[in-house]
C-alpha cells in the first residue's frame, strides 16, 4: 500500500527590478508535517504554471527547504511519500 499526500499548493512571486533582472533569490518553502506514521519524506514540485511543474527537489523528512529562484512567478506543490 502506497500513501501519497498532495499538500496545499502555494504561489510565490519574485518580481525583478531593473537592477536585479538576472539576480536569483532564495525563498523558504515550509509546510505542516503529515500526521500519518508511514510518510518517509517530501518532494517539492515547482514551475511557471499551476499544475505544470518543471522542477522538483526531494527534501527527505524535512518540512521546509530553501529554493533559489530567478525572478518570476512560481507555483508550488508538496507531495509526501
Amino acid at each position: 500500500l502506497r500513501h501519497v499526500l498532495l499538500a496545499a499548493c502555494a504561489t510565490f512571486t519574485i518580481l525583478a527590478t531593473a537592477s536585479s533582472a538576472s539576480a536569483q533569490h532564495t525563498v523558504r518553502a515550509s509546510w505542516d508535517r503529515n500526521p500519518d506514521a508511514v510518510t518517509a519524506g517530501y518532494r517539492i514540485f515547482y514551475g511557471a504554471s499551476s499544475g505544470n511543474y518543471q522542477w522538483s527537489v526531494d527534501v527527505g523528512n524535512q518540512t521546509s527547504a530553501p529554493l533559489t529562484l530567478a525572478p518570476g512567478r512560481y507555483y508550488f506543490a508538496v507531495r509526501a511519500y
